[in-house]
C-alpha cells in the first residue's frame, strides 16, 4: 500500500505485475515446509499483533567491516530472522539489447556454486526449514532469506546464502533453463491484457529510458543474453559498495552485527552504481494494442515523482482518496457505482529512484472505453481544485494511518518497508512519523500536488482490447 514498484506489489501503490519466473515453484515448496513448522507460532503471533499497541519498530543501523550499511529491527515474537541483501541492480540497469538481464541474474544465484549443485542448495535450505528467494524490480536486485534463529539453522543458512552471493557459477545449462522459463513467462504476459497495458504504458512514458521496458525483458532481449553478459552484470553490480543489508527478527543487536559480517564476506568491494540517466517520455500519447478480449483495459497516466519530492505525502493522501481506497475511492464511486463504466478501477502512485509513473488503471466494455477515459480524465483534472471536506479528508487519513500498522505487522511487511527506507534513503524515523506526515496534509496541499503533477506533461493513454494496433 505504501511503497512499491510497478512490477511487484499491491494495487494501491502499484500493480500485481509479477511472474512464476521471478518466484519459482521452489519457493512455494519451501514455504509449505516452513509454514507447517511455524503454524502454531503464527496463530499466536497474529492474535498478539492485533492486541498489541501501534508502537513503531526502532531501526538500528551500522556499517559492516566491508563498509556495507545495515538496517536492523528487532522482533522477538517468533524465533526467526528475515534478511534482504539489496543491490542497486534492478532492471533499470539492463542493457537496451539485453532486457531481462537483471531478473535472469537474480534467478540464477541459487542454481549452482563452485561447491554445490542446485539440488544440494535446495536440500540444504529445506533441511533447516529456510526460505530463499531472489527477485529484480525496476530499481533493485534483492536476495531474501528467512531462517529460524536456532544457532545451527541460522549459521548454516547464512553461510549458504553467502556462498550463493559470492560463488555462483552461472553455468550454461542453468542459464538455458532459466531463459526458457523467462520465455514462457513473457508469453503469458503477452496474453494478459493487464500486464500488456502496463508494459505498453511504461514504454510510451519512458521510451528507451531505464524504466521503459518490462523487468522480465522481451523475447529478443532474453534471447540475446549470454553467460558472459550475466557474469559481467553480476561482477559489476553484485558488490559491497552497491549493497545494503536489511534484517528483521529475533536477534540481539550483537547477534545481528555478527550475522551481518558473514552475509557478504568475501564479496568484492566494487563500485556503487551511477545515478540513473532519465530521459523524457515519447511524443506518442495515445496507444492501442489489439487483443482478443471482449473488454478494453485502459491506463491513463503521467510522469510521477520520486520519494524525495515534497509532494510525496500530499500525493499519497490524494491518490488514496482518488483511487487507492478499495470500494470507496472517488474513482470507484463515480466510474463504477454511479456510471457503471468499469468492472474495476484504481489509481497507482509509484515513486522510484527517478520519477516513477502515476496512473489510473481500469477495465471496461469496449464500446464504453472512450466515455470511461473522458470520465477518468475529468476526475483527475478536478483533483487540482475539487472541494475536499474535512470529513472526507479525515476518512482518507484514518484509512492510511490505520492500515500502516497492519502493513508492518508481519516480518515480511516490516522488511519490505525498511528495505524501501534503506534503498531510497528515507529518514530512519519514517515509520514513527508516518502518521504525523499524513495528518499534516491539507486540502490545499493535495490541490497543489496535483497541479504540479498534471501541469508537467500531457497524459499518456494506453488501451488493450478489440480493434487494430495504432499509436498517435
Amino acid at each position: 500500500m505504501y511503497d512499491s514498484n510497478i512490477d511487484t506489489r499491491s494495487p494501491n501503490e502499484t500493480d500485481e505485475v509479477s511472474s512464476s519466473f521471478r518466484r519459482s515453484t521452489m519457493k512455494s515448496m519451501r514455504q509449505i515446509r516452513h509454514g507447517i513448522m511455524l503454524l502454531c507460532c503464527c496463530v499466536w503471533f497474529n492474535s498478539h499483533v492485533l492486541a498489541s499497541s501501534h508502537t513503531m519498530p526502532n531501526i538500528q543501523t551500522w556499517k559492516t567491516s566491508q563498509g556495507v550499511r545495515v538496517y536492523f529491527a528487532q522482533r522477538t515474537r517468533l524465533p526467526m530472522l528475515d534478511i534482504n541483501l539489496v543491490f542497486n541492480a534492478g532492471s533499470s540497469r539492463d542493457p537496451q539489447t539485453q532486457s531481462g538481464l537483471s531478473q535472469l541474474t537474480a534467478s540464477l544465484l541459487n542454481q549452482g556454486t563452485t561447491k554445490l549443485s542446485v539440488d544440494q542448495i535446495a536440500n540444504q535450505f529445506g533441511h533447516y526449514g529456510s526460505v530463499y528467494e531472489a527477485e529484480s524490480t525496476q530499481d533493485w536486485l534483492a536476495v531474501h532469506l528467512r531462517s529460524l534463529t536456532q544457532a545451527e539453522a541460522l549459521s548454516s543458512s547464512v553461510a549458504l546464502l553467502n556462498q550463493l552471493v559470492t560463488t555462483s557459477t552461472f553455468n550454461q545449462e542453468a542459464v538455458n533453463r532459466k531463459k526458457s522459463q523467462a520465455m514462457i513467462a513473457l508469453k503469458y504476459e503477452i496474453q494478459n491484457p493487464t500486464k500488456l497495458v502496463q508494459q505498453a504504458f511504461l514504454k510510451a512514458l519512458y521510451g528507451t529510458g531505464p524504466y521503459g521496458h518490462n523487468p522480465l525483458g522481451t523475447p529478443e532481449g532474453v534471447n540475446a543474453i549470454t553467460v558472459e553478459a550475466i557474469k559481467s552484470f553480476y561482477h559489476r553490480y553484485v558488490v559491497s559498495k552497491n549493497a545494503c543489508i536489511v534484517m528483521v527478527g529475533d536477534l540481539s543487536l550483537s547477534q545481528a552485527k555478527a550475522v551481518s559480517e558473514k552475509l557478504l564476506n568475501g564479496l568484492p568491494q566494487g563500485h556503487a552504481a551511477p545515478e540513473l540517466t532519465f530521459t523524457e517520455m515519447q511524443k506518442k500519447n495515445r496507444v492501442h494494442l489489439s487483443s482478443k478480449a471482449k473488454q478494453t483495459t485502459v491506463i491513463l497516466g503521467y510522469l510521477g515523482i520520486t520519494r524525495e519530492s515534497p509532494d510525496y505525502f500530499p500525493l499519497l493522501v490524494g491518490n488514496h482518496m482518488m483511487g487507492g481506497m478499495p470500494l470507496s475511492s472517488i474513482l470507484f464511486d463515480v466510474i463504477r457505482n454511479h456510471n457503471g463504466l468499469a468492472y474495476s478501477v484504481s489509481s497507482v502512485l509509484n515513486p522510484l529512484q527517478q520519477p516513477g509513473p502515476w496512473f489510473v488503471l481500469l477495465q471496461t466494455r469496449a464500446n464504453q472505453s472512450q466515455q470511461a477515459i473522458e470520465s477518468v480524465n475529468t476526475i483527475i483534472q478536478s483533483m487540482k481544485v475539487r472541494p475536499i471536506t474535512k470529513k472526507e479528508l479525515n476518512t482518507v487519513k484514518a484509512n492510511l494511518v490505520g492500515s500502516f500498522p497492519i502493513a508492518i505487522a508481519t516480518n515480511d511487511g516490516l522488511l519490505e518497508v525498511i528495505t524501501r527506507i534503506a534503498f531510497y534513503h528515507r529518514p530512519l524515523d519514517y515509520m514513527s512519523t508516518f502518521k504525523d506526515h499524513v495528518n499534516a496534509v491539507t486540502a490545499d496541499d493535495i490541490h497543489h500536488a496535483f497541479q504540479h503533477l498534471l501541469l508537467q506533461h500531457t497524459p499518456i493513454i494506453v488501451t488493450v482490447g478489440p480493434g487494430k494496433d495504432h499509436a498517435t
